[in-house]
């Protein structure tokens, strides 16, 4: 890659971005193309979820945008784990998941 990026560094970042844009076309493929919740299919809101909410494990290991993308399509893009979400989806279950936690959080500090 060094060798190429020394011949033509402007093909070479023009290459890489063809290559980044088509991995993520193809994860949002693999994904089924839409919005599990609402359905959407608007390329430029859809984004991967950690269904058990475990993506902070994976921003402290540098495992975001290309980067995970690269490490699902090594893993064979698991299902299980893994989900496709518009933005508004995605933050609305951030949104549930912090009213769950506080709430949880309020009932166990209570005292009878």
């Amino acid at each position: 890659a060094l060798k190429h990026y020394r011949l033509d560094p402007k093909k070479h970042h023009i290459a890489v971005h063809k290559a980044r844009v088509k991995l993520r076309l193809d994860m949002i493929q693999e994904y089924g193309g839409k919005c599990k919740d609402c359905g959407i299919t608007d390329v430029d809101v859809l984004d991967i979820d950690h269904i058990n909410n475990n993506g902070a494990e994976h921003r402290r290991r540098k495992l975001y945008g290309y980067n995970l993308y690269r490490f699902l399509k090594k893993l064979g893009f698991p299902k299980d784990e893994y989900q496709l979400l518009c933005k508004n989806c995605n933050w609305k279950k951030e949104l549930n998941r912090r009213r769950t936690s506080r709430l949880s959080d309020f009932q166990s500090n209570r005292t009878i």
